[in-house]
């Protein structure tokens, strides 16, 4: 069992495309009793009287209500002062009017923006940029658009777009790096905000993206050194404070790191993810009941925040509250790395609820080797229950489960499945169970090798009186903050120690390779002869 580590950076991409009065057209109608209010309403809307130049703009709706300067003026008012809705709604009257102007699509798309309706406000840009194939305004919201769609390539070559027209366009760089961030590529992201900052010395937001980035790149000291500098430009930058607290939870200066998101919430009291990382810095620190106030607040302000109720959950069993802590433990799920592991099936999931008399559960591992060993000992619990009971595990741990108790089969990840009632992931199974520190599976071993194996085993390694160690130093490689590998050189010092105090028979040390899914044994350290 992990505690989430997925991090939300505080990035700061500059999105908010405003409506402009640019491309206002002169009053063109032949009629002069429409020309004269539209007239009068633009001259006040260029003094700034907003109010006046509304009345006006009403007054010729009311004389001629497909009057297009008068529609389009009242939307970019409208837009102005607030009233998205009905400046969405005054564009649109005006594009049918006149489909020919550019920038009354581009005010549209903003409006509809505004408004959460993306897909239209991209049909808009695209629009504008057909009319002016070079409107580097429309490219840009188009790029911001396509981001917000979930986009990332086409929202990449809309910045390209607008950096080829306006290659000093400082805010395509610093959002062509947050894409280039979002598509893996890190070193390239890392270039667009230098050249960013290259031309805006002074932009924070590149500096605290940048920061992230190198983060990311584990280059800690020169993403703290940027955070910092963001900083410095920005005293008041509550994202900045966040992203430098998570490169010092990097570094293990956790201290250091809490004081960073006490800042930020200080700064922003509304900041879930930094109430987020603040527990995950107080956790580090051994301080869990602080840390579960800490989740519990990134909670209540986004109540969706899996992340946060995934290490609520670890904290909560730390504390032995395993009532709510399996509850929680339900949020995994939802965090967006578990999304490609997530299984869907047609039968129901079992959580204890239903009876299982004639009827077939599947049990089935969902993340790491060591989850699946620790967990597959609820087995024999649900067998108890008078269901057949198929289990499902990773391939390398086949041989060595097929024959745990309470199982009727066993088959590997992968393979096709036999007809089911019902379903249950093993990590799951706790909370099926309502499992209490008193009532944890703890018949052990629950395990059993093969005596087959056991015996090829033995003539390979020799007959001894002393007992035999063997050690994995290797996790996953997909894991982030990996603190449980080790380097063998590290190993040996141990293993002579050890040898001097304990009377044990080193005869494997046993390595996960990182690069594959197989487990081997070193030839390095010889079977014992004693």
């Amino acid at each position: 069992m992990q505690n989430a580590c997925s991090r939300a950076a505080g990035l700061d991409m500059h999105s908010s495309p405003t409506v402009t009065s640019a491309g206002v057209p002169a009053p063109v109608q032949t009629d002069a009793s429409i020309i004269d209010p539209v007239q009068r309403a633009f001259v006040a809307y260029q003094r700034g009287a907003l109010a006046e130049a509304e009345q006006l703009c009403q007054s010729a709706l009311g004389l001629k209500a497909d009057s297009f300067e008068a529609l389009y003026l009242m939307g970019i008012i409208s837009g102005q002062t607030g009233r998205t809705h009905q400046a969405s709604e005054f564009f649109a009257r005006a594009v049918a009017v006149n489909p020919n102007q550019a920038d009354a699509y581009y005010n549209l798309g903003v409006a509809l923006g505004e408004l959460g309706r993306h897909a239209e406000a991209l049909q808009s840009y695209e629009r504008a940029i057909a009319l002016r194939p070079d409107y580097a305004g429309a490219h840009y919201n188009k790029a911001v658009t396509l981001e917000q769609l979930g986009r990332p390539a086409e929202a990449l070559a809309s910045y390209e777009r607008v950096l080829a027209l306006m290659p000093q366009h400082v805010e395509a760089h610093n959002n062509r790096g947050l894409v280039l961030g979002h598509l893996q590529r890190d070193a390239e992201a890392l270039a667009s905000y230098d050249r960013a900052i290259e031309l805006k010395p002074d932009y924070a937001g590149a500096y605290n993206n940048r920061g992230v980035t190198l983060a990311r790149l584990q280059r800690y000291s020169e993403a703290l050194a940027s955070h910092e500098r963001a900083i410095a430009l920005r005293p008041d930058y509550p994202e900045a404070y966040s992203n430098r607290g998570n490169v010092l939870s990097d570094l293990e200066r956790h201290s250091e790191a809490l004081a960073c998101f006490d800042h930020a919430v200080w700064l922003k009291p509304d900041y879930a993810d930094a109430y987020y990382h603040r527990g995950n810095a107080l956790r580090e620190l051994h301080r869990h009941q602080e840390a579960v106030e800490s989740y519990e607040r990134a909670i209540a302000l986004q109540p969706d925040h899996a992340s946060a109720h995934w290490n609520l959950a670890d904290c909560l069993l730390l504390l032995g509250d395993f009532a709510r802590g399996w509850q929680e433990y339900e949020w995994r799920w939802k965090l967006p790395r578990s999304q490609q592991a997530r299984r869907e099936f047609q039968q129901p999931l079992w959580l204890g609820e239903e009876r299982l008399e004639g009827r077939t559960i599947l049990l089935h591992g969902e993340m790491g080797l060591g989850d699946t060993l620790l967990f597959c000992r609820y087995a024999r619990n649900v067998g108890r229950l008078g269901g057949r009971v198929i289990l499902e595990v990773q391939p390398p741990l086949l041989p060595l489960l097929a024959r745990l108790e309470g199982v009727s089969g066993a088959l590997p990840r992968g393979a096709p499945l036999p007809a089911i009632d019902c379903h249950c992931p093993l990590m799951s199974l706790p909370l099926a169970f309502r499992t209490e520190l008193h009532n944890i599976p703890a018949a052990i071993p629950y395990i059993h090798p093969d005596p087959a194996q056991v015996a090829r085993w033995r003539r390979r390694l020799g007959e001894t009186s002393k007992p035999r160690i063997a050690f994995v130093w290797s996790g996953s490689v997909a894991l982030k903050n990996d603190r449980r590998s080790m380097a063998l050189a590290d190993m040996l010092p141990l293993r002579r120690k050890c040898s001097r105090a304990m009377p044990l028979c080193w005869s494997r040390i046993v390595n996960c390779v990182r690069s594959a899914a197989s487990c081997t044994t070193s030839p390095i350290l010889r079977p014992s002869s004693s």
